[in-house]
């Protein structure tokens, strides 16, 4: 009994982290170069301090903790239960089949949130590459909560 509220604190606990401070780290790999340079220009502006810089790119393009919060609540959480039912079953997906659900949450919201924008406005072709960002967000968390959550709950079988 101690050992599963456990297990699930820890669930619980990187998941919250992970949405928090994983995904702004993931989204903004773009400006990693300029992080490791010390090169803190955004477009045409050039900030002086590292607290400005990432202001300027990590929390206000996410309006944290907004976005990071919904990450959690239509990605992180359905891709938990998905995973923790078919646990249940003794049935636990494999680490490629983890990867692809993940991809797959994440291509459905893409999908869903293209209803409400001008997404499908634009050719087809372009928007192929919303499918390798699907990926490789679905390479990056699955193996992150593969590696922190799962091999402790899947050895344990709960």
């Amino acid at each position: 009994m101690a050992l599963q509220l456990l297990l699930m604190l820890r669930k619980v606990v990187v998941n919250v982290v992970t949405a928090l401070v994983g995904f702004p780290i993931v989204i903004s790999i773009r400006y990693w170069g300029n992080l490791i340079e010390g090169n803190y220009k955004h477009y045409d502006a050039y900030y002086d301090s590292l607290p400005k810089y990432l202001y300027k790119v990590i929390v206000h393009p996410l309006v944290y903790p907004l976005v990071p919060l919904l990450f959690l609540l239509f990605i992180l959480l359905p891709f938990q239960l998905i995973k923790d039912s078919r646990s249940e079953k003794g049935k636990p997906f494999s680490y490629l089949q983890k990867v692809g659900i993940f991809s797959l949450i994440v291509v459905a919201m893409i999908a869903f949130w293209g209803l409400f924008t001008n997404l499908w406005a634009i050719p087809y072709y372009r928007n192929v590459i919303y499918l390798a960002y699907a990926l490789g967000l679905g390479l990056v968390f699955a193996t992150l909560l593969y590696f922190l959550v799962d091999r402790y709950t899947e050895k344990r079988g709960i």
